[in-house]
This record gives C-alpha cells, sequence and structure tokens, in this order.
C-alpha cells in the first residue's frame, strides 16, 4: 500500500491543485468580497502545502526512500495526482455569491476527506494511517474554518 512518503506526495499536489483553482477563481467575479474571500481560501491551501511538505521532509529523514519508492510516488503523482481535484475552471459558471463560493469550497475539502479516508481503509502501514490521520485533522479543520467564515458572514453552510 502507499507509503507515508506517497500519501504526502498526493497532499502537496490536491494542496496545489486547490489553491490554484481558487485563484483561478477569483477571475470568475467580479465581487471584491468573493475575490478576496477565494483568495484566502487559496492562501489557506498553501498554509496547507507547506505544512505537508515540512511533514514529507521529516518522514524522509526519518524513512529514507529507496529508488523503488521514489518511482512509485513519481508514478502515482502522474497517474492520479495531476487529475485529483483539478477542476476545469472554465467549466464553471460565474461566482456571483459569496454563498456559492463558500459552498463549493467545502464540497472540495469534504471530497478531498473522503479521499483520504479511502486510501486510510484500504491501508495497512502503520506509518501510513498515522500520517493519514494527520491529513484528515487538517483538512477537517480546513472545514470548519470554511463554515466559520460562513457563520460569520450569516450564510449557511451545508
Amino acid at each position: 500500500m502507499y507509503s507515508p512518503g506517497e500519501i504526502l506526495n498526493l497532499a502537496l499536489l490536491i494542496e496545489e491543485n486547490g489553491e490554484n483553482f481558487y485563484y483561478e477563481l477569483t477571475k470568475l467575479t467580479e465581487d471584491s468580497r468573493i475575490k478576496a474571500l477565494l483568495e484566502r481560501f487559496a492562501e489557506e491551501e498553501r498554509t496547507h502545502r507547506r505544512y505537508f511538505l515540512e511533514l514529507k521532509r521529516y518522514v524522509d529523514r526519518v524513512f529514507k526512500p529507496d529508488v523503488t519508492e521514489k518511482i512509485s510516488r513519481f508514478l502515482t503523482a502522474e497517474a492520479i495526482g495531476t487529475r485529483l481535484f483539478s477542476i476545469n475552471v472554465q467549466k464553471l459558471h460565474r461566482i456571483e455569491t459569496i454563498e456559492e463560493a463558500i459552498q463549493l469550497a467545502i464540497t472540495l475539502e469534504e471530497d478531498s476527506i473522503v479521499f483520504y479516508e479511502l486510501l486510510r481503509s484500504i491501508s495497512n502501514r502503520e506509518d501510513s494511517l498515522q500520517i493519514l490521520d494527520i491529513i484528515i485533522k487538517e483538512e477537517i479543520s480546513h472545514v470548519d474554518l470554511l463554515k466559520t467564515i460562513a457563520l460569520d458572514l450569516g450564510i449557511a453552510s451545508g
């Protein structure tokens, strides 16, 4: 099953896709409040990516990936990571309300949690389970932040 390094590589790609996605969404709205909110979401993704990168550096120092794992990381990234949660922004309609922006963000974050929970359910490596637990906890905190923002703005989130 996936090693901690492979899982963190996927997490890094998902966070990068999320960051790029939110920045692209800013082009779909003229509302400066929505733009600012989407930029904040992008920055949250960047912060998560930095955290996961630090964690990956630690894991690589401790577990010292061999050549086979390095190749597997590359192939996994090519096969899954570059497409995972990289939504085609051009296919989306204009984001006209803050409610739409927040609900979309919550949906994407919840989808990533489901993906990591799926990986967790099929993993048999204790070290990978520990990494997945850390990632899932971070993603849940991101959903909680989005829901808090929605509440602060008086928006009902799904």
